[in-house]
């Protein structure tokens, strides 16, 4: 299993590495005879000159759609130096004329026991351990956690304090519940951490407010950014492997999520990190990953009679990791009793104007308004203008309903999705295009911007 990525030469051949994890990728571009690949798109189009269509709609669709698996996303981005390929978790071979992908091999194996799948896990773990204090390394890693009161995060811990995960992160303010929620107020990992035995460090949810550009390399990523409350732990991150819970809801939830193909998933978080870790100085390493091939195994080991002691039922259940922290001594009561997001979402009004950016960004829009209207479209800004007295009387309407609380059937799904549409920021998918060129302009100001050209001999 390889997290991160690399490149090895073996003979005429350099094959390119990605990740077996979708929270990053490979991209390339053949450009007059050259074949770039980068793990950055922006360092990728910085070396070829190259910039992304401000007006193109559909990036942030095609970024997503890895989410249906690797048989269904999308893999082409369009920019102004031709069509970048996206390749996510398969490597990438050169034999000195051509570049093609080369399908990872997934193993299969025996997960239809609990203790089966959690040895293996272990395993996984021994190994990582090894590799990261090998003697030749040129670079020694250490492993850094993140806990909460969920479910996945404390699975990760109790599972990596084996193999020497001694700190880890914890947000402790969550993410403020939508308007009216019965959320109850997020706790936060301190004490589930203290009683493992790891050292918490407690990471302000909103520190990354305190930098005009912190949210840029999150946001060049995916276009989502979501992950940009990890600039507060910037310090703590080089020279870690970052064990996360991420895509626990799917694969150590008892339902599928996300469609049937091959590492599907609900949502695309930990792919805003994707830019972030290059400079930040980090590894990522979503454990739900590791034997992710066989999803559809754990889920019917999660409904298996093996974990029923472990299922308590509702939408919010995950037995494989309710067995694994309670047998580690932490109470039910402690932990997994609600879902509690700490990610930032920019596509909310409320984030977007109260970000450093937001100036800069507008402004980058405005420089380009008459591309828009040499197309015959309307520029981004008089759009969002135009639609702003509508969101108004949809956000009137969430919060009617949430005064008369009413008891029909839907009500409360109803007041949600008002309370969204009224309350997203329609600028928010041109933030992509933005903070890919700005990062680029970073790229392109190093002497030595570290791009591996592989040249045709043709």
């Amino acid at each position: 299993m390889v997290f991160g990525s690399g490149a090895r030469r073996r003979g005429r051949s350099l094959v390119f590495v990605s990740s077996c994890a979708t929270v990053d990728r490979l991209q390339y571009l053949e450009l007059d005879g050259t074949i770039l690949v980068s793990n950055s798109l922006a360092c990728l189009l910085a070396a070829a000159g190259g910039r992304l269509d401000p007006t193109y709609p559909d990036y942030m669709v095609t970024l997503r759609s890895v989410v249906r698996g690797l048989e269904h996303y999308e893999r082409i981005l369009p920019s102004n130096r031709g069509p970048v390929q996206l390749s996510y978790c398969e490597n990438l071979r050169w034999d000195g004329d051509d570049l093609w992908p080369e399908a990872k091999p997934w193993a299969s194996r025996d997960f239809r026991t609990f203790a089966s799948y959690i040895a293996f896990l272990d395993e996984a773990l021994g190994r990582l351990d090894e590799n990261l204090s090998a003697a030749d390394r040129s670079y020694v890693y250490r492993m850094l956690g993140t806990v909460s009161s969920g479910y996945d995060s404390p699975m990760v811990t109790v599972l990596a304090r084996r193999h020497g995960l001694d700190t880890a992160l914890s947000f402790p303010e969550g993410r403020k519940p939508l308007l009216g929620s019965a959320e109850p107020p997020p706790e936060g990992g301190d004490r589930i951490g203290a009683r493992l035995g790891v050292r918490v460090l407690d990471v302000p949810r909103d520190a990354w407010q305190q930098d005009a550009d912190a949210a840029i390399p999150f946001l060049a990523g995916d276009g989502n950014g979501q992950e940009v409350l990890f600039k507060g732990a910037e310090r703590h991150l080089a020279g870690t492997v970052l064990l996360t819970g991420m895509s626990g809801d799917t694969i150590w939830g008892r339902h599928a999520k996300g469609g049937d193909g091959m590492l599907a998933r609900g949502d695309q978080s930990g792919l805003s990190l994707t830019e972030y870790r290059l400079h930040a100085g980090f590894i990522h390493l979503p454990l739900p990953f590791i034997g992710a091939n066989q999803a559809s195994d754990l889920r019917a080991l999660s409904n298996s009679p093996d974990l029923a002691a472990w299922s308590v039922g509702g939408s919010y259940d995950r037995p494989i990791c309710r067995r694994v922290v309670e047998e580690a001594g932490i109470e039910r009561e402690s932990f997994g009793r609600s879902k509690v997001a700490a990610s930032v979402r920019f596509s909310l009004r409320e984030n977007f104007w109260s970000a450093g950016f937001r100036g800069e960004f507008l402004d980058w829009l405005a420089a380009r308004r008459a591309l828009w209207l040499r197309r015959g479209h309307l520029p981004p800004a008089w759009k969002s203008a135009l639609a702003r007295p509508v969101q108004r009387l949809l956000a009137s309407a969430a919060h009617w309903l949430h005064r008369s609380r009413p008891t029909w059937a839907g009500g409360y799904l109803v007041r949600r999705r008002l309370e969204y549409l009224g309350g997203r920021e329609l600028l928010y998918k041109y933030l992509f295009p933005w903070a890919v060129e700005r990062t680029s302009q970073r790229y392109e100001s190093l002497p030595e911007p570290g791009v591996h050209e592989a040249r045709s001999s043709g």
